[in-house]
């Protein structure tokens, strides 16, 4: 963690507000965490328990909901990473590694983050 922190303190202020995806989960949480240490705003999303609820495959959700979020960056580390649950439905896999963060690129490009 020592090299994440050094490495986010000396970064350039030129993102300050940054979204998060998946931000309950472990590396989300560290990351958050490390983000508002050292002074940045951060907004959550998950699919419970954050800023904003909602599900990344829902292009509604992230079009509409999302789009009118304040951020200037984000980090992306929402994913079906469980090989046993992949291998036994790949269809669902797919679905949400793939079209979430195809929703994510498209509000990224629309709003330059």
């Amino acid at each position: 963690m020592l090299l994440i922190r050094r490495t986010i303190s000396e970064f350039p202020r030129l993102f300050v507000k940054v979204l998060v995806t998946r931000a309950n989960g472990f590396v989300g949480k560290n990351l958050c965490s490390c983000l508002l240490e050292n002074g940045f705003e951060v907004l959550r999303t998950d699919v419970g328990n954050s800023n904003i609820d909602g599900d990344l495959t829902d292009r509604s959700f992230v079009i509409n909901s999302l789009k009118r979020m304040e951020f200037d960056s984000i980090v992306h580390l929402a994913a079906l990473a469980n090989i046993p649950k992949s291998l036994e439905d790949p269809s669902d896999c797919y679905q949400f590694n793939c079209f979430g963060t195809l929703n994510l690129l498209e509000l990224a490009a629309g709003k330059r983050a």
